[in-house]
């Protein structure tokens, strides 16, 4: 039994803020990813940042989705 509950968790790292609609469906093994690396030409690759994730209302997210800012 708790190897079925440790495969069907979700995870959300929520630094930046997370938003969640109405009627929204989070299917098992989701990820929500606030924190990132900067990317751009001659960025400081270990800084991280974080911005929001919203998610309007009437979604429906898929099984190991991993949503992403931006």
């Amino acid at each position: 039994m708790s190897m079925l509950l440790q495969t069907l968790v979700c995870v959300f790292f929520d630094r930046g803020g997370i938003i969640i609609g109405y009627n929204v469906q989070i299917a098992p093994k989701v990820n929500l990813v606030t924190l990132n690396h900067d990317l751009s030409a001659g960025g400081n690759r270990k800084a991280t940042y974080c911005k929001p994730i919203v998610i309007e209302d009437n979604v429906w997210i898929g099984i190991d989705a991993t949503i992403l800012t931006n």
